[in-house]
């Protein structure tokens, strides 16, 4: 099972009340584990194969995705149902709490 960021789980329980997206910063298994990536170029790759996967489960897919091909994770941005499904893939190895630009506070 995935580490799951504690702030991320409330976020997917305050955003099903008021049905709305989230953004997540999910990271991939390393090679050797099971469902795992061999180098950077299959993080595309995989990370595509996920989204379908769960997207088929859901009934509905990501609203956007960002993949971070070097660094074996991607930024998604979805429902809480979408994602709570998407941290249950055995290739997931982690995720936490993203933050969307426009729920950024002016720091002045």
């Amino acid at each position: 099972m995935a580490r799951v960021d504690p702030e991320l789980r409330r976020q997917m329980a305050e955003a099903r009340a008021a049905v709305g997206p989230l953004t997540a910063v999910v990271t991939l298994r390393e090679a050797g584990s099971e469902g795992t990536l061999d180098d950077p170029e299959g993080t595309g790759a995989m990370t595509a194969e996920l989204l379908r996967r769960v997207e088929a489960a859901v009934g509905q897919g990501a609203e956007d995705v960002n993949v971070f091909r070097n660094l074996r994770s991607f930024a998604v941005v979805a429902s809480p149902d979408f994602l709570a499904e998407l941290l249950d893939q055995p290739e997931v190895e982690a995720a936490t709490a993203g933050r969307r630009i426009d729920q950024l506070q002016d720091p002045r």
